[in-house]
């Protein structure tokens, strides 16, 4: 790839020089760092909540007795109310487990995530000048980070349903708890 923004630049080379090229590469190089570091911190972050959600899925089992919903004297009103709400906690709950671990899977899950070509650091391009080279890398890493980027704006929306599916299942699991003692 490089070798096409090269051979692009070294055809205007006699007209242009970029005296900035130096610059916008380092500029360039600290978003390419933001993008791996918002990805590392993104599966990091789903890593624990998504830890979270199945020990609260393991306190739900432990500590919740389902027998006791089963024992109700469903000929009353107040009971029959109380286990059509335990009934819906208990749905919500299911599905807030399903949907958290579900996207917090995916932001786990390993994307395409772009690099520069190693095979393009050789001793052919070490004869072009500064500028040009700081250019053409500069477009290459324009066009890494952006498919980068995207891949992360992916992970960030996946995180984000996941966490709040985990919030959902906290206050679900509350919920039932309380429930629970008072059946």
């Amino acid at each position: 790839m490089i070798k096409k923004l090269l051979c692009a630049f070294k055809k205007s080379s006699e007209e242009l020089k970029y005296p900035s090229g130096e610059l916008l590469l380092s500029v360039i190089q600290k978003e390419y760092d933001y993008e791996l570091t918002r990805k590392t911190t993104l599966e990091s972050r789903a890593g624990i909540v998504l830890t979270l959600s199945i020990s609260i899925l393991t306190f739900i089992v432990t500590n919740i007795n389902i027998d006791k919903l089963f024992l109700l004297d469903t000929s009353k009103v107040d009971a029959v109310v109380l286990i059509t709400l335990f009934l819906i906690i208990t749905l919500i709950a299911i599905c807030s487990i399903v949907t958290s671990i579900f996207f917090l899977i995916r932001v786990l899950l390993t994307y395409e995530y772009r690099r520069l070509e190693l095979k393009d650091f050789n001793k052919e391009y070490g004869v072009y000048e500064k500028d040009i080279i700081a250019m053409a890398l500069t477009e290459e890493y324009r066009n890494v980070v952006s498919a980068n980027q995207k891949v992360n704006n992916d992970k960030t929306n996946f995180y984000k349903i996941g966490v709040y599916s985990a919030i959902s299942l906290v206050i679900s699991a509350i919920l039932m708890y309380i429930l629970s003692l008072n059946m």
